[in-house]
């Protein structure tokens, strides 16, 4: 746990960006799948693909998945990556690798409203090869209400199971087994009065998830990162992944895609933009792919790219 981790001025800019360009924006975005039911022919969950849905009290209902690399909001993503690849996450990131001086963020996810988080292990879903190297981030983008459905993990729940056979489950058993291991371990829930600027982290096989939502009047605006060291490749319980761009800032690299197959990600030419950023005019290189424009600040891109 990690109090008053991210200031309050950077965590206020991100909520402005996000009320005055992705909440009423109507193109459809890459959402956060649900573990159990937003499943493929594979019984593996798939993010859709989705305009905003808007709750009565204007929150948005479905997570965003890997928004600190929205071409549709370059302000925002650039938000994001303040956070995301900030010298204080590296400094944690460093504690759980001594050593190790140089990070990859992998995907990310921000909320609005709380969805309701099935009790999960992120081991199964993305890791590293060799296995249990990744870490999880959850940040508080406000104090979060007990009615809103906080964030949770499960100590003591990476040695609950021979992770080996686990792995093996397809998608709704694994499920079940969680479920099950935190109806028995409830007690040792761990449920923290998570103020803006909050902060916690995970290993790759620890269980979490987060409480239902009772208060529809009520958001729960969180940012979510997964890491490894630089050096790690990256996989789901099926295959590896291969990072098809990857870019750095601050010096930390960060994952535009993880994809099996590069070729609709090769930049075919880079030009540069003014884009206003919470009142500020920041310079962005705007980086051209067979995909679509991605927008990227200026010291964002890989040394020696050429402009």
């Amino acid at each position: 746990m990690a109090r008053k981790l991210i200031d309050d001025e950077l965590v206020d800019a991100i909520i402005r960006r996000f009320t005055q360009d992705s909440l009423p924006d109507k193109r459809a975005r890459l959402r956060q799948p649900r573990f159990s039911r937003e499943v493929g022919p594979d019984l593996y969950p798939h993010a859709p693909v989705l305009e905003n849905e808007i709750s009565n009290y204007g929150f948005m209902l479905q997570g965003l998945k890997d928004p600190h690399v929205d071409l549709f909001a370059p302000g925002f993503a650039g938000l994001l990556l303040q956070v995301l690849c900030s010298v204080e996450v590296q400094q944690v990131l460093q504690s759980f690798f001594p050593g190790n001086k140089s990070f990859t963020l992998h995907q990310s996810m921000f909320f609005d409203f709380n969805p309701g988080t099935e009790i999960h292990v992120d081991n199964y879903y993305i890791d590293t090869e060799p296995r249990g190297e990744l870490v999880g981030f959850w940040l508080a983008l406000e104090d979060i209400d007990p009615t809103a459905g906080p964030f949770f993990i499960m100590p003591g729940s990476d040695t609950a199971f021979d992770w080996g056979s686990v792995l093996e489950m397809a998608n709704t058993p694994l499920l079940n087994r969680c479920e099950k291991y935190f109806q028995e371990n409830r007690e040792t829930m761990f449920v923290c009065e998570f103020k803006k600027g909050d902060a916690v982290f995970w290993r790759s096989n620890i269980m979490h998830g987060s409480l239902q939502n009772t208060n529809p009047r009520k958001s729960r605006k969180s940012l979510t990162g997964h890491y490894s060291m630089a050096q790690s490749t990256v996989r789901n319980r099926n295959r590896l992944l291969q990072t098809s761009v990857r870019r750095s800032t601050m010096g930390m690299h960060y994952a535009v895609t993880n994809r099996p197959n590069a070729n609709d990600y090769e930049v075919a030419k880079i030009s540069k933009r003014i884009v206003d950023v919470d009142g500020k005019e920041r310079q962005f290189n705007i980086v051209s792919l067979k995909t679509g424009d991605q927008f990227v600040f200026v010291d964002q891109l890989e040394p020696g790219t050429p402009l």
